[in-house]
């Protein structure tokens, strides 16, 4: 099945293969100001962008808080800009590992 997700538009579309297409509206000085990456870990307030990243292999090491901002843990790849691009320019991705990885992204949120 794939899906596709466009925060433009509140309708999911549906057809007949197993990727979930991820497209988010975003400006870059949102992208640059919210995403911090330093020489071994990448973090990212973006639930979404989150469970992508998991979804594609990166390893999530965790949550952190900032005030009531929780921050999303990443060890730091080659991959990760090239992975980041993708997803916010609509990259397709298998659904069930997508869910997959929004699960276990959201477990860290609930202390699970």
């Amino acid at each position: 099945m794939n899906a596709t997700i466009n925060k433009n538009d509140n309708s999911n579309h549906s057809s007949q293969s197993n990727n979930l297409n991820c497209h988010q509206r975003t400006t870059r000085s949102s992208f640059n100001s919210n995403n911090i990456a330093d020489s071994d870990n990448y973090s990212t307030p973006d639930l979404m962008l989150a469970a992508y990243l998991r979804a594609k292999g990166m390893v999530l090491l965790g949550v952190k808080y900032q005030g009531s901002r929780a921050y999303f843990q990443f060890e730091d790849s080659d991959d990760r800009t090239q992975f980041t691009r993708e997803f916010y320019n609509g990259a397709d991705v298998s659904i069930t590992e997508f869910k997959g990885a929004l699960n276990e992204v959201k477990s860290l949120l609930r202390g699970v």
